[in-house]
């Protein structure tokens, strides 16, 4: 029996015929490298190749090299008295086993953070799993509904975590334009109308990665009303919602919606945490359970726990306020020194949230080539072409005027500093 989202109760027996596995598919002779095996195709590793902000960033390790590369929360806004007695609850709690952080727990989640998550999302708490960060959600999500070949949309360009994450599982990435208003939905109701009708739509809906675009309330509704009509799965990726200094948004989620929510708290607390979580379809939630349990029994008890005390200690809401403010000097601060040193041969967007400016050259300046100057100097971005769908090896045309840069983890000072860099060397 199939659900409304294609999802078998249970799982179908595979057959192992033609593939690698078969005993006549073996070679002969050396049996001890992987280089003498016969495969029939690509592996998940192969599909998805290497990590371009990955590799820049191991350039950016130098001494005296201002990063906006990486988007690094800044760990100096933590209070560190808050992140002490979050241990020392975790380090206290016994139970019939022993100590209760050290030791194994259940698969979707320690119930007091699976209901703290719940009351925010307004579900639930057997509806909520933990995992172990945002980026294994979108992995769990990927194999749980995605089959080889399936097609899923996005706004490009698009944050890698979340391409590689479907392409590892099989799926051809289709990018969608946007713009400040976020994903443009009627270019997705012309793919339904063309008969190509996507098996999943991923969206950042607010503080998109990289752009900062915000998705706006028409099209939010619209998503939704097309997701409901065609049987198409919303992934909602909510990682920056909470870091927004401008208006209040409405979240794409709704419980009994065809939205899965995505939630993180490596943005708002600390990302060596390793603490995501998720809500969604009660079909889309059991299988991306049974995933979860072959992949690594659950997330670490101990960070559950301190994730759960911090959500719920009474600091929380000062706590993203004082990110909040300090975020939003930081990319005031960037965008107008920018546009100060630059003038016309940029323009800036500047965000009202999120951790990112997105910066586009008017004078044709590419930005592959001003990175390799920025480093000379000690300055490191990523260039727009890091987030265009295209495959690996794929001779699209990659868009070279545009750059993310990453304003969260760096001082006010440090900022102007890099663009006074990066002027001086915009032309070689």
């Amino acid at each position: 029996m199939t659900s409304p989202h294609g999802l078998s109760a249970v799982a179908p027996p595979v057959d192992r015929s033609g593939t690698n596995f078969s005993p006549e598919r073996q070679t002969t002779g050396s049996t001890t490298g992987s280089a003498d095996r016969l495969t029939t195709g690509p592996t998940a590793a192969d599909r998805i190749g290497s990590s371009v902000i990955r590799d820049l960033l191991a350039l950016t390790e130098r001494p005296g090299v201002i990063s906006l590369a990486g988007g690094l929360p800044d760990l100096d806004l933590l209070d560190p008295e808050r992140i002490r007695a979050a241990a020392d609850h975790a380090a206290s709690l016994s139970g019939a086993h022993g100590p209760v952080a050290l030791q194994y727990g259940p698969t979707a989640g320690l119930a007091t953070l699976r209901e703290a998550v719940g009351e925010r999302l307004g579900v639930d708490a057997d509806e909520v799993v933990i995992t172990t960060g945002s980026q294994q959600g979108l992995d769990l999500l990927a194999r749980a509904v995605i089959a080889p070949g399936d097609e899923v949309a996005l706004q490009e360009p698009a944050y890698l975590g979340a391409v590689q994450a479907f392409r590892a599982a099989g799926a051809t990435v289709v990018g969608l334009p946007g713009d400040d208003r976020g994903l443009d939905v009627d270019a997705l109701n012309a793919l339904i109308a063309a008969g190509n009708a996507p098996r999943v739509v991923y969206v950042v809906a607010d503080h998109h990665n990289p752009t900062g675009a915000v998705m706006s309330p028409g099209r939010r509704a619209r998503l939704r009303e097309l997701a409901d009509a065609n049987g198409i799965l919303v992934i909602e990726d909510a990682a920056y919602r909470d870091l927004r200094w401008g208006p209040p948004t409405r979240p794409l989620f709704a419980p009994r919606s065809p939205v899965v929510h995505v939630g993180s708290a490596s943005k708002v607390l600390a990302p060596g945490l390793r603490v995501g979580w998720m809500t969604g379809p009660t079909d889309v939630i059991d299988a991306v359970l049974r995933l979860k349990q072959a992949a690594d029994l659950h997330t670490p008890t101990w960070n559950q726990l301190m994730v759960a005390h911090m959500l719920d200690d009474g600091h929380q809401p000062r706590h993203l306020e004082r990110i909040r403010t300090a975020y939003r000097s930081r990319a005031v601060a960037l965008a107008d020194e920018l546009t100060t040193r630059l003038g016309d041969a940029v323009e800036v967007t500047a965000p009202d949230g999120g951790m990112f400016l997105w910066m586009t050259t008017r004078d044709g300046t590419d930005t592959d080539d001003l990175l390799d100057r920025a480093i000379e100097v000690g300055v490191a971005f990523v260039p727009g072409s890091a987030f265009r769908t295209r495959p690996p090896g794929s001779d699209t045309e990659a868009d070279n005027t545009t750059a993310r840069l990453a304003f969260a983890s760096r001082p006010e000072e440090q900022l102007r500093a890099a663009a006074r860099r990066l002027a001086e060397v915009w032309r070689p």
